[in-house]
């Protein structure tokens, strides 16, 4: 399983949760990405000039994501522990 750490936007320190992927949804995802773009549409999230994560600023309700608990809204921090601010992080949770 991948954990992915999520907020809303304006605050990450409120509202912050916890999600669980199964890694064979991630690989399923990784291997087609253009499955993962019908599915939902992630952006870089800036805070003071610097990135943040990845919000996501479509979801379709349709999706083994949105049934996970990925919200409109949600702003993607980290992944397995790993911050997103990181620039070589970030492209990683582009391939994704």
């Amino acid at each position: 399983s991948y954990f992915y750490q999520t907020s809303k936007g304006k605050n990450s320190e409120k509202g912050e949760k916890l999600l669980r992927v199964p890694k064979s949804l991630v690989e399923r995802l990784v291997q087609n990405y253009g499955e993962l773009l019908k599915q939902a549409d992630f952006v870089p999230y800036f805070r003071n000039g610097k990135i943040e994560g990845f919000k996501i600023r479509w979801i379709s309700q349709s999706s083994p994501l949105h049934r996970l608990g990925f919200r409109k809204g949600d702003v993607i921090l980290s992944v397995n522990g790993i911050p997103l601010k990181i620039p070589t992080t970030s492209l990683g949770f582009c391939k994704l």
